[in-house]
């Protein structure tokens, strides 16, 4: 538990940090110069990378203008991000029945608002492949070394186990001598005692 919460803290921060340093890069644009083709020629642009594991809840962004109007987005789910004329925090807002954390921002000239989200289940998913990566070797190694202490101790007191069951087999009057085979560890530990005592010595 502690380790998800530590896990999900850290990426927090890590992507409201990513977020802000992008959403600087884009109020630092000039999008005065925008023409109606811009989009699609960036569409088209970015389609044409090759080899890219991208995730489309990672990020998102959209430019406004100060009416309100979408001017350019990264024509994924920035596209769909609803305007609020509220700037200069993060919000939550619903975008296509999930949540999002959205930070809104003013351009440099202040004519354009900005905005730059993440999908809330992305950051979960996440922090469980953290925890994952992290608690799974531990776990296989508690219970390695779980399975050993059980085999060791389950060997060492089996001659105990086979001296119970003899004893609850025998007769109350059967006063005869215990087996060998399960008196042998008991008579080497009491062997073992029996060297290991000092002799007393009367003054």
């Amino acid at each position: 538990l502690f380790s998800w919460f530590e896990s999900r803290e850290k990426i927090d921060e890590f992507f409201d940090q990513y977020q802000i340093l992008l959403a600087r890069q884009l109020a630092s644009a000039d999008w005065s110069g925008l023409s109606a083709d811009s989009q699609k020629a960036t569409n088209r642009i970015i389609g044409g990378i090759d080899n890219a594991d991208e995730e489309d809840e990672a990020i998102g962004f959209a430019v406004f203008d100060r009416a309100g109007k979408m001017i350019f987005h990264d024509n994924e789910n920035g596209k769909d991000f609803i305007f609020s004329p509220r700037t200069g925090s993060f919000v939550n807002q619903n975008v296509d029945d999930e949540e999002w954390r959205i930070v809104w921002v003013d351009s440099a000239d202040k004519n354009y608002v900005i905005a730059v989200g993440q999908e809330m289940e992305y950051r979960t998913e996440v922090t469980l492949d953290m925890v994952e990566e992290f608690l799974t070797p531990w776990l296989c190694g508690l219970l390695i070394l779980l399975g050993a202490v059980i085999y060791f101790v389950g060997r060492e007191f089996s001659s105990f186990r086979r001296l119970a069951k003899e004893l609850e087999a025998r007769r109350p009057d059967d006063l005869s001598p215990l087996s060998d085979k399960e008196t042998g560890s008991a008579r080497r530990n009491q062997a073992f005692d029996n060297r290991h005592e000092r002799p007393f010595a009367p003054d």
